[in-house]
This record gives structure tokens, sequence and C-alpha cells, in this order.
């Protein structure tokens, strides 16, 4: 066999008898201890730091859901605190005399009942405008209403300060004033016409239908507590009139 030959198969008998270098690695536990080190040199930093990464992405996400939920605590807290404001501080007899804004405000006396105060506000205004009708004409109810209204505005947001609330329920001067001016339009009727009138009205302010609750809902302070009973008793003679005018009354 020629020389050249020979050494061509020596060449392909050396590259079949090769081993594997990974091969060579696994058997040496030096050399796979040297291997190791090296894979964790070039890789492991990388690797650790993704870790690290996603180790602080846990603990920012926790962090936040944590700060996210103290939020939502002080806001709920807000919005209880919010809600206890709206209902203010009941009042005694010892703070309606205390001054004469709260004694008008709270309708003499009348505000201070623990069972519907507005109500009994409008009974009172109903009655009340029954004994001083003899002693007023038309022109001095409509004086007394809009000195009421205005004198109101003032008083019952005073009074509402005092009470730590934007429209207490016991401040019920603007009912009273309110259905005067129902009454001046109402009378002369019989008791069952003045009932209805008393009964709508009723309706009309604790319902609040539109355009009363946007009055409501647009005017604060003083004008507010007393401008949205107005529209109820403008609604509510509105009603009557209509019904007057449908039944030939």
């Amino acid at each position: 066999m020629p020389a050249v030959n020979r050494w061509r198969l020596h060449c392909v008998d050396s590259i079949t008898s090769m081993t594997d270098p990974k091969d060579i690695i696994d058997a040496d536990p030096e050399r796979k201890a040297q291997r190791s080190a090296q894979l964790h040199r070039r890789f492991g930093g990388r690797f650790g730091y993704f870790r690290n990464r996603g180790a602080d992405a846990g603990a920012t996400g926790a962090s936040a859901n944590a700060a996210g939920g103290s939020a939502g605590a002080a806001g709920g807290a807000g919005t209880n605190a919010g809600a206890a404001k709206d209902r203010g501080v009941r009042p005694t007899a010892a703070f309606m005399r205390s001054h004469p804004a709260h004694l008008l405000s709270l309708g003499f006396g009348t505000g201070l009942s623990r069972f519907v105060p507005g109500t009994i506000g409008t009974l009172f205004g109903w009655v009340s405008f029954l004994v001083l009708n003899p002693y007023l004409t038309s022109a001095g109810w409509v004086a007394l209403i809009v000195l009421g209204f205005f004198v109101g505005i003032w008083a019952t947001a005073f009074t509402a300060s005092r009470l730590d609330a934007a429209d207490p329920g016991a401040v019920n001067w603007d009912e009273i004033v309110a259905f005067w001016l129902v009454m001046l339009f109402v009378m002369p009727s019989t008791f069952s016409q003045q009932l209805a009138a008393f009964v709508l009205f009723r309706l009309f302010d604790m319902l609040k239908p539109p355009p009363i609750r946007w009055f409501d809902q647009r005017f604060k302070g003083g004008f507010g507590i007393m401008i949205d009973d107005i529209v109820a008793a403008f609604m509510t003679l509105l009603v009557i009139a209509v019904g007057r005018i449908h039944y030939g009354q």
C-alpha cells in the first residue's frame, strides 16, 4: 500500500477513535469542576442578576400592594369620616337656647324631635299659619316669607356649621317657611285640601325629584338649605293648580 494511503487510513482511524471532549471532562472530576467554575463565571452572574431582579420586582410588587391596601384603608376611613360629618352632631335643648339662630333654625324646638323633624317642622308651619293668618294680610305674609327666607339663609348656615353638617335634619326652618308659601296660595281651602297640600309638599321635599334635586345638589350653605324647599313648595302649588283646573275646583 502506498505511503500516502497508509497516512490517510491512519488519519481516519485517529479521528474515529477520538473521544468526545465532554466525555473527557465528565470522566475527569478535576476538569469537570474547572468547567463548572468556568460556566458559573460566564453565566452565573447573569442568571443571578435576573433572579435578584425578579426578587426585587416581587418585593416591589408586595410593597405596592401594601401601599395600595393602606391607601384603600385611608380612603375608606376618609369616606367614613365624610359620612360621619354629614350626619353631624345631634342638637340639644341647651344648644338651641345658646343662640337665637339655633332657636330659629330648629323651628322653635320642633327640630329637636327624634322622629321626622322635617315633617314636624312642616306641621308647625301649618299650625302657625292658621294661628297668624287672621292677623296678617297677603302682603304681610309675603313680607314675612321673604324675611324668613333671607334670615334663614344666615341662621341655618350658622347652625349647620355648629352642628358640623352640611344640611342637618334637625334644621327645619326651611320647611316652615316653604309651607307658609304653600298655605298662602292654597287658602282659603278645606281641611282635606290643606292635608293634601301637606302630603304633597312632604313627598316633594323627601323624594326630591327634578328639578328639586338639581337645586339641592347645586347650591350649598344656608342658601342651599332654604332654596330646595322653596322649589318643593312651587312644585306642590303646580300640582294643586293642575288638579284644580282638571277637576274644576
